[in-house]
């Protein structure tokens, strides 16, 4: 099964976040082997992190083993948004509704 990584997993590690990077940087390696990838909306809010730079932004994703979908489907768009919903809930301190 192919997993949808949403920019704030992938935001976790650029940014070496001190509580999330590890978790983060351990699920990608962990669900790797079933097939990773992005949708082109994480790979556009990720791109200033590479300061736009499509080379080294590609050169990331193949290093740590996801590629960018060209396929979107509204199953893998709801788990996006949930996983999103979760992750700003945790920062904030309050429990996922």
């Amino acid at each position: 099964m192919s997993w949808l990584v949403d920019s704030c997993v992938l935001i976790d590690v650029l940014d070496s976040d001190s509580a999330f990077a590890g978790p983060s940087a351990a699920t990608i390696d962990r669900l790797v082997p079933g097939g990773l990838f992005i949708s082109p909306v994480t790979a556009i809010e990720i791109a200033p992190a590479f300061m736009g730079d499509s080379d080294k932004l590609n050169h990331f994703l193949w290093e740590i083993g996801v590629s960018i979908s060209d396929r979107w489907d509204g199953t893998a768009q709801r788990a996006a948004q949930s996983a999103w919903s979760r992750h700003i809930a945790a920062k904030i301190g309050r429990a996922h509704v």
